[in-house]
């Protein structure tokens, strides 16, 4: 069996195409969120319609090893709280009805001007949002 990072890269490797068109819509649906004043964010934002590349509908490891990805490299951050020196990431039930009793971890993005650039470099459109002076 793999180790957890080699899984992700195996993802990577065979199935780029659905791993980049995951991230992007995942990205694209949590700016949208933020811009709506929603920080908070599980990959259930992806719409169903969303999660099928060339005919064929996304794996459930492609999510996971997208979100890892995102995560190293500093797009977004699991919430959740640390107790006693342990963090415990926050769950969410999913809302999707394909989904059944899953719970899904809850994350935020780093910032909104990241997300915009990563959005950017793969050519997706994006409107500017809500423009303050507030940090995320």
């Amino acid at each position: 069996m793999p180790a957890p990072q080699q899984a992700v890269d195996q993802q990577d490797i065979w199935k780029d195409k659905e791993m980049r068109a995951f991230a992007i819509a995942l990205i694209s649906h949590a700016l949208a969120r933020l811009n709506a004043g929603e920080q908070n964010f599980t990959t259930d934002c992806v719409p169903e319609n969303e999660r099928i590349v060339d005919g064929h509908p996304v794996g459930p490891g492609i999510a996971g090893s997208v979100l890892t990805k995102l995560q190293h490299a500093n797009l977004v951050r699991p919430i959740g709280v640390v107790s006693y020196g342990i963090f415990y990431q926050r769950r969410e039930k999913s809302s999707r009805p394909s989904a059944k009793t899953r719970y899904l971890n809850v994350y935020q993005l780093t910032s909104r001007a990241s997300a915009m650039e990563f959005l950017h470099r793969h050519c997706v459109e994006v409107s500017p949002g809500q423009l303050d002076f507030q940090t995320i």
